[in-house]
């Protein structure tokens, strides 16, 4: 019920953020027609609520190619589409396996550049763990380096067990994607798929925001802010930060509830303020005048 509660009161108050570009406000207007309503929600909201979310990435890639495409039958008489155009060209990968990047969607940062020449990639699969691999859980996991000895002969390639061979077979037996964990959590301790997906809330994966000095996330910062303006504080207009007025009202709570300031004490915070209470049951929507933080 509270889930259903706060769908509602997100839809009702239209607390949406502009589109960001003129490309996604003419996406929303093609979409947008009688008897269908287009709302723009951010996409840890989407998550707290457990309602599926599709990225589309690439857009200004794939335009660029379509210009390529253009430039290369103007200029040699050669016409190519994403159909005909082959798959696998080895002078692209020697390209990358130099760094010559810039410019190219997925592998132009600086530290794909930096790790392209050591994996040296001869094939896609091996662009795609290229882009899994520079990512703070591979990275903070201590799994880099594992996969690129083993990538290079220099250590000896095993499994766990033969069931798990199939998961981490890819990959030399270090698990470098969140779908790998969940496997894992499947075949080795028996997990449901349900109960390995929310695997991916804990796991170092699932971390592409850093944590406050609290404890805690963005999506977990909007929720303390809409239960402290559910209580009574008035912790100003919804903020993707902790501002002066929400730490004036976290260290009320804190003080009322004798919870200590160490640890992960926006965590410990959470979990009471969501508790059962009278005031807990106020719509956090219309809370303190102010609309759910987005």
């Amino acid at each position: 019920m509270r889930r259903l509660r706060l769908i509602a009161d997100l839809i009702s108050t239209s607390a949406v953020e502009p589109a960001p570009n003129r490309l996604a406000r003419r996406t929303f207007a093609a979409a947008a027609m009688a008897e269908r309503t287009v709302v723009e929600w951010d996409k840890d909201d989407l998550d707290a609520l457990g309602i599926l979310k599709i990225d589309v990435l690439a857009l200004g890639m794939l335009t660029c190619i379509r210009k390529a495409f253009e430039l290369i039958e103007r200029h040699d008489g050669r016409r190519w589409t994403l159909a005909t155009l082959p798959a696998e060209d080895p002078a692209v990968y020697a390209m990358l396996s130099c760094a010559a990047s810039i410019g190219v969607f997925q592998v132009e940062s600086r530290a794909q550049m930096t790790m392209l020449p050591r994996l040296k990639p001869r094939g896609f699969y091996d662009l795609v763990i290229e882009v899994a691999i520079v990512r703070p859980g591979p990275i903070q996991g201590d799994m880099v380096h594992p996969y690129l000895r083993r990538r290079n002969g220099e250590e000896k390639v095993d499994y766990p067990s033969e069931d798990l061979r199939a998961v981490l077979g890819k990959t030399l037996g270090v698990p470098l994607f969140q779908e790998q964990a969940m496997k894992i959590a499947i075949v080795a301790a028996g997990f449901t798929p349900s109960e390995a997906d929310r695997l991916r809330g804990g796991a170092p994966f699932a971390s592409p925001w850093p944590t406050d000095d609290l404890g805690l996330s963005r999506a977990d910062r909007r929720e303390l802010q809409c239960l402290l303006a559910a209580r009574g504080h008035d912790v100003g207009a919804p903020s993707r930060v902790l501002t002066p007025p929400i730490r004036s009202a976290v260290k009320e709570e804190q003080q009322r509830l004798g919870h200590e300031a160490t640890g992960r004490p926006g965590q410990r915070l959470l979990k009471a303020l969501r508790d059962p209470s009278p005031d807990a049951s106020l719509s956090c929507g219309s809370a303190a005048g102010h609309p759910a933080p987005m």
